[in-house]
């Protein structure tokens, strides 16, 4: 059971189709499953630094895979997450993915984090997904104060932040088994 709560106000129009100028945003669903789980595997070497956790060690199948994008589907039905695909003008190859998720932490609405194909690493098509990812952030979502984690704000003090927040957390719960 996911414990977040909505990051956008019910009158809030997401966005289900957007385009960029080379590639097309949609959500991250199911059907996508082969061409996402062909471009993770294929970009795993550098998925790592970007995202300094568990994935995508923890992917072993084509199945771990979808378990992910169907929880990922689920939270942006859900209006608590948001995940979407970066597509190639044709919808038949997947040049990364963008995820737009509560923060944790006070100053932060969001945290975005987002990854492209080890294939279109600093290229243009790059730099203009991501110069796009940000304005299109900035401009069209109701998020005043998003976080880029791994990018603005470095690993090690996002993970810091984390740390204490996790360790404040356990801090100040009680046992109710009592």
């Amino acid at each position: 059971m996911n414990v977040y709560t909505k990051i956008v106000p019910d009158e809030f129009d997401v966005p289900l189709l957007v385009y960029g100028n080379g590639f097309i945003l949609q959500p991250l669903s199911p059907k996508y499953a082969n061409i996402d789980y062909e471009a993770v595997m294929e970009s795993r070497p550098i998925l790592k630094d970007i995202f300094s956790d568990d994935w995508p060690d923890d992917i072993k199948s084509w199945e771990d895979n979808l378990r992910y994008i169907e929880e990922d589907y689920s939270d942006f039905q859900q209006r608590i997450g948001f995940s979407y695909i970066i597509l190639d003008p044709s919808e038949s190859r997947c040049l990364g993915c963008v995820y737009i998720f509560p923060s944790l932490f006070e100053g932060y609405d969001v945290a975005i984090y987002y990854w492209l194909h080890i294939n279109i690493l600093n290229s243009a098509l790059a730099y203009e997904i991501e110069t796009f990812i940000r304005k299109w952030v900035q401009e069209h979502w109701c998020i005043p104060h998003p976080a880029y984690p791994g990018r603005d704000i470095p690993w090690p003090e996002w993970l810091q932040r984390e740390r204490k927040t996790f360790a404040g957390t356990i801090a100040n719960s009680t046992d109710v088994s009592k």
